[in-house]
């Protein structure tokens, strides 16, 4: 083997290194860069989720031109539109640049120096479209939430798996941050809410949506990624498994939930329990795949003036539409070309339903928790404030259901985790709560032992919480479903790029080296046929025979 081809191999694992290096996860742990210890007897994660900041600042109302912080309970009547955000990757250190500026305040996506280091802010596109759902309705609250402080990274793409893995306890600190600044008789009032997500912020509202006092009448989602490349890298929505318990439908005292693809969404219908969803696939025009994936927000802003026929946000109950008759899915055949009804509006006599076992949680050493005659987890500010089990899970855990009560001081914090993981936080109002059937999600671990703790604090972790606050956590229940497919997992991404990596470079290196190959043999084959053959050999000089060596040339 030639000396080049040597170093052209060495050069190629070298390289393959690099490559799988720049994919594993540094520095993307930086998610929750200067978080809080987690509470004493909860396990240490290396993502924890836990935030310093009041759930409230999360939340930004729109002011003719910017969004201004929230008051608690100042929100009493009317219709009220919530946005948010999703992964915001290459915003990592304007955001860490801005928290050390100012470590009492939350840094939200709206706050005007958070840019990229191409100054470009992730706000652009959600400008436009408050300004037009503002305008289109103009007594309406329009309201941002932000959590780029668990959503930007920096680093590669398969980093995006640590902002997913920060969407559940985000989707309860908007539900809890939006039960905070209704007023107390705003449903009562007629108030109705609109919830509208893109990508990640897809899983948030649908998460909110679910830990809500009182359920939306309308759940938007902006291309929610469902593709299957975004399972390898750990960011795959699988919003299948959560909206069916949503009481999703068309008309009053139903969730109304339209869904548009522009580039790594899918449809949501053709799941069980999910064919009252509005499925719609626009073109986007021929940008890159970051330009393509936002213009879901584009279209959507697009469709709030009124047009003919009306799309988009014409057809949200909240403008006072008949949702009753809209079509299954739609489809955009070319970029600003009328949508297309692909499939009518859903049969209203054939249903299907998500088909879901629930089984007592088996508790690790212990056999199975009380049931719910029981009064299973209690906390108390004068007392215990945390409390942890082991439990075992399996490829068809799909949820852990619980009944939740809570009591005490207005704000004053229960949290969730598992691993040590946030995964749910409610906070407490001012009539306490109790809430039954709520819920975090397991498909997103790999099945084994696990550690579910919870905790009992103050408004944020650095408060404890009042004497007076009490929490109790009852009918704790493992929902099962059969064939649930989970995102990969950090390593098991690694490990699929290592072999698509080297699978590369050895495909490379077997062509480069088969050219070599067939060089060297097709120059052996010229050489021997030289040797048995001189007449063949081009270089030598033809000799006319009929010349007599009279004849013949003199060499000198």
């Amino acid at each position: 083997m030639p000396r080049w081809f040597s170093k052209l191999a060495v050069g190629a694992v070298t390289l393959t290194l690099a490559l799988v290096g720049s994919t594993l996860p540094v520095g993307a742990l930086r998610a929750t860069t200067g978080a809080p210890p987690a509470p004493a007897g909860v396990p240490a994660s290396d993502q924890s989720n836990i935030s310093p900041y009041p759930v409230l600042q999360r939340l930004g109302v729109w002011t003719d031109r910017a969004f201004a912080p929230v008051n608690a309970g100042a929100i009493r009547k009317g219709h009220v539109i919530v946005m948010s955000h999703g992964w915001s990757p290459g915003y990592r250190d304007s955001y860490e640049t801005l928290q050390a500026a100012s470590p009492n305040t939350l840094v939200t996506a709206w706050n005007p120096g958070f840019v990229n280091d191409q100054g470009v802010s992730p706000m652009t596109d959600f400008d436009t479209l408050a300004a037009a759902l503002q305008g289109a309705d103009p007594h309406a609250t329009v309201l941002m939430f932000s959590w780029i402080d668990q959503s930007s990274t920096s680093g590669p793409l398969t980093n995006a798996r640590y902002p997913e893995m920060a969407t559940e306890v985000n989707g309860h600190r908007l539900a809890a941050a939006l039960d905070e600044a209704l007023a107390p008789g705003f449903i009562a009032a007629g108030g109705e809410v609109h919830l509208i997500g893109h990508s990640f912020g897809a899983n948030i509202v649908t998460t909110a949506s679910l830990a809500m006092t009182v359920p939306p009448r309308q759940v938007t989602l902006l291309d929610s990624p469902e593709v299957e490349l975004a399972r390898i890298g750990g960011a795959k929505n699988d919003l299948q498994y959560k909206l069916p318990r949503l009481n999703i439908g068309r008309g009053p005292g139903k969730t109304f939930v339209d869904n548009y693809i522009s580039a790594v969404g899918e449809r949501y219908g053709p799941y069980p329990g999910l064919s009252d969803i509005v499925d719609v696939r626009v073109h986007p025009p021929n940008v890159g795949e970051s330009e393509k994936h936002t213009y879901a927000i584009v279209w959507y802003a697009d469709s709030v003036p009124a047009s003919n026929p009306p799309v988009g946000y014409q057809w949200s109950p909240l403008t006072g539409a008949d949702d009753a008759s809209l079509g299954a899915y739609y489809d955009q055949p070319a970029y600003q070309a009328p949508l297309t009804e692909v499939e009518g509006p859903p049969d209203a006599a054939v249903s299907s339903q998500l088909l879901v076992g629930a089984v007592p949680l088996a508790v690790v050493g212990n056999g199975l928790l009380p049931d719910n005659n029981d009064p299973g987890i209690t906390l108390a500010g004068s007392g215990t404030t945390t409390w942890s089990l082991t439990f075992g899970t399996d490829g068809d855990s799909l949820w852990l259901t619980f009944d939740a009560v809570a009591h005490g001081r207005p704000g004053d914090t229960v949290t969730l985790f598992v691993d040590g993981r946030a995964r749910y936080q409610a906070s407490i109002p001012a009539e306490g709560a109790g809430r039954p059937g709520m819920f975090v999600i397991l498909y997103d671990i790999a099945p084994g032992t696990h550690v579910l703790s919870a905790a009992l604090g103050g408004p944020t972790p650095d408060v404890a919480a009042s004497s007076t606050s009490t929490a109790a956590l009852s009918n704790l229940r493992l929902a099962t479903l059969g064939d649930i497919t989970r995102n990969f997992t950090a390593s098991e991404t690694t490990s699929f790029l290592v072999i698509i990596l080297v699978a590369a470079v050895a495909l490379v290196l077997a062509v480069i080296g088969g050219a070599f190959w067939l060089l060297r043999r097709r120059r052996r084959r010229r050489a021997h046929a030289s040797l048995d053959d001189p007449e063949s050999d081009p270089d030598q000089v033809p000799v006319d025979e009929s010349l007599t060596e009279a004849d013949a040339p003199s060499v000198p």
